[in-house]
């Protein structure tokens, strides 16, 4: 591989942020006034109300790998994307970046409500570089990829919010670019769009190179051959996508360990899970049973389910997702019932975790980290390592 497939590049790349506005803005004029006068601050040390959102972040990435970058929120993940995509700059360190950018950030923002989907497409491709000669060329894809056909010459403003992220994404897949940053975008929309989205993504891998940032275990799994863990700003590992995911479901696990989730939610004060059937067959469903207790009335509680194999690979994942449904549970004692569809994992043995947590994902409710063993049986006829999405049921 030619030195020209290297189209990305960090070296140490810091970033410092400070907590307090006013400060931030005095700071920020007083280091502007000391870079006109050549006299640049040293930015090894913080001063009041700052922080590093990062520190010391290398990697680099060639055409054709995908990057998937994986951390909690306020990690620094999005810091990191700005940074690359030239808004911000760092404090410390450099980017190398060669090449065309596109970034698929917050997909459908920039559309007027008041003009119809045809002529965004004409605005938002020029905004992006393209030419009306290549829109003139390219529109016909778009509006298929979108599958608006109908509504393509209506008000963007009578799209629903799936719609909006369609005809977004179809507009990036005209443009040809060396460099392709996701973030979070292929959270909406339906199974089948979002599956669209993937084959779309792995045909612009062969001429480029992307990075993914998602909590969607099994989109990284599916896209990302490269995974980089960021805790506070910090780098936790870098290398394989297994090994990134496995090493950031440790830290969540050794965070919100069963024995200290009490100390981040104190309304849950009970939290057991039990597995009524140890063995399953290829293609049968598998149920888990929640027992819980709440101090008090909560509500907005999602579910999150992750399946581990003997060497600890995270293969599956599960948070409510095409269609997240919220929970609610009264004061006192509830079990839920989770029941994942149509197994089809490889014949072994396998982990379980669970985790509930708060809307956003900001709270955690409780984690039971591999909690428990199960055992799937039968013939391999359907080769696949990701179970269906699951149903959940309140009990």
């Amino acid at each position: 591989m030619s030195s020209n497939d290297l189209l990305i590049e960090t070296a140490n790349v810091s970033k410092i942020f400070c907590r307090n506005l006013k400060r931030s803005m005095r700071y920020g004029a007083g280091d502007i006034a000391r870079e006109l006068l050549g006299r640049r601050r040293p930015r090894s040390l913080l001063r009041k109300d700052e922080f590093w959102a990062l520190k010391d972040i290398s990697f680099s990435l060639r055409r054709g790998e995908c990057l998937g970058l994986i951390g909690a929120n306020g990690s620094g993940k999005t810091t990191m994307l700005k940074i690359i995509n030239g808004l911000i700059k760092p404090d410390q360190g450099c980017v190398t970046v060669r090449g065309r950018i596109g970034a698929l950030i917050a997909l459908g923002a920039g559309f007027n409500p008041i003009l119809t989907g045809r002529e965004n497409i004409y605005i938002n491709g020029a905004v992006l570089g393209m030419t009306k000669s290549q829109i003139d060329r390219q529109i016909d894809r778009i509006v298929d990829f979108a599958e608006l056909h109908e509504a393509i010459d209506a008000p963007v403003r009578t799209y629903s919010s799936g719609m909006y992220v369609r005809l977004g994404f179809a507009i990036y897949t005209a443009l040809h670019t060396d460099v392709l940053l996701i973030d979070e975008v292929l959270a909406v929309g339906d199974v089948a769009f979002r599956s669209k989205c993937y084959s779309a993504i792995g045909e612009m891998l062969k001429s480029t190179a992307a990075i993914l940032v998602s909590h969607n275990a099994e989109a990284l799994l599916r896209i990302c051959n490269k995974g980089l863990v960021l805790d506070k700003g910090r780098l936790i590992y870098a290398g394989d996508i297994c090994a990134a995911l496995n090493a950031y479901e440790n830290e969540i696990g050794k965070r919100f360990s069963t024995q200290d989730y009490l100390r981040h939610c104190r309304p849950c004060t009970g939290y057991r899970v039990s597995l009524p059937r140890r063995h399953v067959c290829h293609g049968e469903q598998l149920p888990v049973d929640l027992d819980l207790e709440f101090s008090e009335p909560t509500g907005n509680v999602y579910q999150r389910v992750c399946v581990h194999n003997r060497q600890g690979k995270l293969i599956g994942e599960w948070n409510n997702s095409p269609a997240p449904q919220r929970l609610s549970f009264p004061r006192g004692p509830s079990r839920v019932c989770v029941v994942l569809e149509r197994i089809l994992f490889r014949p072994g043995k396998y982990v379980l975790s669970v985790m509930m947590h708060g809307e956003g994902g900001k709270t955690i409710l409780g984690h039971a980290h591999q909690v428990g063993t199960f055992h799937v049986e039968g013939d391999l006829s359907v080769k696949c390592e990701f179970a269906l999405p699951a149903h959940l049921e309140a009990a």
